[in-house]
């Protein structure tokens, strides 16, 4: 169950006990902001709403829900919170509801649901809700590995629209883009890029080879190189952090290793 906090701030309830009559539903409204956690942007957010509850009979009781829904609008979790400086038998209440959304809490979730039931003594509710979309970012994760044994073809680079063609004479890795890709060299920090539209942003110098990694043997190398290439409706950020090269039978043997981030191309690259 979430342990969600949740600040309440009355703003006005005039009290009016409950008179005897027919049945007659509460008004509730729930109105907030923002609407949307961009998990790409922020590590948390802040959420403020705004309860009303209006019920010609009173209201008997008041309570607030808080469901986490996957992305089909099932519920995978609940928890409830009450609304302060509320007293049974007031015909309406206004109130101010906080909390605050943390990325690591919500990322496995579509969106949290609020939701304010208003109930008579007559067991008649009303009830209203006010919904945060969780957008996760757009992108998939993984490790790579790019190999090279003597002279044949290296493996692991062509999902990447990558090809690893030869070793220059500094004994530096050539690696250029295949037909129809495209490669950039960027700063060590642009990996911490979470967007499509940030990332094309920077593909501003389009190269023709890549010739960080070294490609002695024997070697163990760190880097912390940042590349990005487009191919095949994808964009890779790529960082390269590791090449180990060993002696073998067949020659030199280069193995590169790192971590990626494929985004799906919604942005034309430039």
């Amino acid at each position: 169950m979430k342990n969600l906090k949740i600040a309440m701030i009355l703003v006005a309830a005039v009290a009016f006990f409950c008179s005897c009559g027919d049945p007659e539903a509460p008004t509730v409204t729930l109105t907030g902001e923002p609407s949307v956690f961009e998990l790409a942007k922020a590590n948390e957010i802040n959420v403020d709403m705004n309860v009303k509850v209006d019920a010609p009979k009173g209201i008997d009781a008041l309570k607030g829900n808080v469901y986490y829904l996957n992305a089909s609008d099932s519920v995978m979790d609940a928890s409830t919170f009450a609304l302060e400086g509320f007293t049974a038998g007031e015909k309406t209440y206004e109130g101010t509801i906080k909390t605050t959304l943390k990325k690591e809490d919500v990322k496995d979730y579509a969106a949290v649901k609020f939701e304010v039931v208003a109930t008579t003594k007559n067991d008649v509710e009303g009830s209203a809700n006010f919904t945060v979309t969780i957008e996760a970012p757009k992108y998939t994760t993984g490790n790579f590995e790019w190999k090279r044994l003597g002279g044949a073809a290296a493996t692991g680079l062509a999902d990447f629209g990558l090809s690893w063609t030869s070793s220059g004479k500094t004994v530096t890795a050539k690696i250029v883009p295949t037909n129809g890709a495209k490669l950039y060299i960027l700063a060590a920090d642009d990996y911490a890029i979470e967007t499509i539209t940030d990332l094309n942003a920077k593909l501003t110098s389009e190269v023709n080879e890549y010739r960080g990694v070294n490609a002695e043997a024997p070697t163990n190398k760190t880097y912390n190189d940042v590349i990005a290439t487009v191919y095949d409706g994808k964009t890779y950020l790529i960082n390269v952090t590791k090449s180990v090269g060993t002696v073998e039978t067949a020659g030199n043997q280069i193995i590169v290793t790192g971590t990626y981030k494929a985004f799906e191309n919604a942005v034309a690259a430039k």
